[in-house]
């Protein structure tokens, strides 16, 4: 009997590049990508091991927040890999506020300052991020660039936009991993493929990933809990708006009475609208976590696309 071939599962997708990227038995594919990223020589990654995921609130009402990889060099060194396919406008803010935590978070007490390790996140995009440059890459420290001094080289933040690789022809590591992570289409898989060996053996787990039922299962629930968010984020904005509007033309029509009609109005609008979006977004955000564990999403995955702490989320399921 002739087998089924299935597609292939993109590994841009948070399920895939976490199972291809973060696993212990693929870890080797990590290491030669991080070779391709970061100036580490070779021997920092002959010991490198998972660490939770999980970055706690440095207060009870702080957010929990959850990183797609995080690993450990050998000499300590910790290493925070992201990678996001949609724009969700927040990356240039969310991004540096892991990437503390990670580096605040991993001195114990007692522990001198002295002994803090450098911390580097790479945060991957499937979208441009930063508009104001065409470089696919950059390196970001803490620096005065106007005096080119340093103020410790223990915090690095490295970007990789995919989408800048498109019109790109080269052949180095670099770019073909991007290029590999980005691609659709069998015959791309393929061609990269071809090119690297460390690829090559890459794209060979991915179709053994990808041929997993259960893999499959969560890999389509990812990508309807993000087609609904979308429907849903029409929705409450919708009514939001609606709601914020009614609510600004009561207020300006009050306020219009003693201040003017026209600066009324135009105040009250505001205000309303700005109260409307406000909720609309808590809701949205309680009405996703809801329907995600109607289907048995993970609560990990619920986190990370509500944006909700996991006591929020267990009082909704009760």
């Amino acid at each position: 009997m002739q087998k089924i071939t299935r597609s292939i599962l993109l590994p841009k997708r948070n399920i895939i590049f976490k199972l291809l990227f973060g696993e212990v038995k693929n870890l080797r594919f990590l290491k030669a990508f991080l070779l391709c990223v970061l100036d580490l020589p070779a021997e920092k990654y002959a010991h490198i091991q998972l660490i939770n995921p999980e970055l706690l609130p440095t207060d009870p009402d702080g957010k929990v927040g959850i990183v797609d990889i995080l690993i450990t060099t050998t000499d300590g060194e910790l290493i925070h890999v992201e990678m996001q396919v949609k724009d969700t406008g927040n990356m240039r803010e969310r991004g540096p506020v892991y990437h503390s935590r990670i580096f605040g978070n991993q001195l114990k007490r007692g522990q001198d300052y002295s002994e803090v390790k450098q911390v580097i996140s790479i945060l991957i995009t499937d979208y441009i991020m930063i508009p104001e440059s065409s470089d696919f890459i950059h390196k970001f420290t803490y620096a005065d660039k106007n005096r080119q001094v340093e103020l410790t080289g223990k915090s690095k933040i490295v970007s990789l936009e995919l989408p800048k690789t498109d019109k790109l022809s080269g052949t180095d590591k670099l770019t073909m991993w991007l290029k590999f992570i980005r691609a659709e289409k069998e015959e791309d898989f393929e061609m990269i493929a071809s090119l690297d060996p460390d690829i090559k053996e890459a794209y060979q787990e991915l179709k053994h990933i990808s041929e997993d039922d259960r893999t499959r299962l969560l890999y389509d629930l990812e990508i309807k809990q993000e087609n609904d968010m979308k429907a849903r984020e029409h929705f409450v904005m919708a009514q939001a708006k609606e709601k914020g509007l009614q609510e600004g033309l009561q207020q300006g029509l009050e306020q219009g009475l003693e201040q003017g009609l026209e600066q009324g109005l135009e105040q009250g609008l505001e205000r309303g609208l700005q109260k409307g979006l406000q909720e609309g977004e808590k809701a949205k955000a309680f009405e996703m976590a809801r329907r995600m564990l109607e289907d048995r999403a993970p609560m990990e995955l619920i986190q990370k696309y509500t944006g909700l702490s996991k006591e929020e989320i267990q009082e909704i399921s009760l």
